[in-house]
């Protein structure tokens, strides 16, 4: 037997302990029907990738109690098997973010809730990859925006009576640090790779005043162009779809 069907044997025969433990603590009708069919879904997602052995091996425990919690507050009706491109995906993304929590729990969260048949339909198959591309920092502060209500995340306000006017990317890095990030060097750069990424833009609305002198007289007409950053419709399915549900 060569190494890497030695590997896959090990990791599905790791697979099978793992779902059947979920299961026999589930007393729930519907559960061992589930369970074949998230096995299969381990089995399709791992097997090939005999590599990953180390990083299941120090998530699985992780991942058994997350599905154990998910299940035990799902009924069984909605208990279903998700899409192979999303479960392949996820489970292999999980193997290989173990040292980042971060991340891992997005992933872990797309996989749970495409194991809903209520909330299978939010997950879309590019978020997986969409996670890969974000630093564990900039995950923790796209998640953050789940507390803002609406759209709007910052905006830039009239300065005509003040001295300062602080622009969005100023703002976006004071929020950072409100986050705890200490002094973000590189706030400017995550700001960039979320708007890359689509999250979030950079949108601008305008205001017209009538300028005057300093006895009040009318001058002119100004128009003044300010900036509000804002989550796009795809940056919040994704931001809803990687929320938890306790967090919704």
């Amino acid at each position: 037997m060569s190494i890497e069907s030695e590997g896959a044997r090990v990791i599905n025969e790791t697979i099978g302990k793992v779902t059947s433990e979920i299961y026999s603590d589930i007393a729930k009708p519907g559960t061992r029907q589930v369970g074949l069919a998230i096995e299969t879904i381990f089995k399709i997602g791992l097997s090939p990738v005999a590599m990953l052995d180390w990083g299941f091996e120090h998530s699985k425990e992780w991942l058994k109690a997350k599905i154990e919690k998910r299940l035990n507050s799902t009924p069984s009706e909605f208990r279903c098997s998700p899409p192979n491109s999303i479960a392949v995906s996820a489970i292999t993304s999980i193997s290989i973010s173990s040292d980042s929590p971060e991340l891992r729990d997005l992933y872990a969260e797309l996989l749970l809730k495409a194991m809903d048949s209520r909330s299978q339909a939010m997950v879309h198959p590019s978020f997986i990859n969409l996670i890969s591309q974000l630093s564990p920092q900039e995950a923790l502060v796209f998640i953050s925006f789940n507390k803002i209500e609406g759209t709007l995340i910052l905006k830039e306000e009239d300065n005509r009576y003040s001295l300062e006017h602080e622009y969005i990317e100023s703002q976006f890095l004071r929020y950072c640090q409100q986050l705890g990030f200490g002094e973000c060097p590189y706030a400017q750069l995550w700001l960039e790779n979320l708007q890359r990424l689509k999250l979030v833009v950079l949108n601008e609305y305008s205001e017209v005043y009538m300028d005057t002198d300093s006895r009040h007289r009318a001058t002119g007409v100004k128009n003044i162009v300010y900036r509000y950053l804002e989550l796009t419709e795809y940056g919040r399915m994704f931001l809803e779809a990687c929320t938890p549900l306790s967090e919704t």
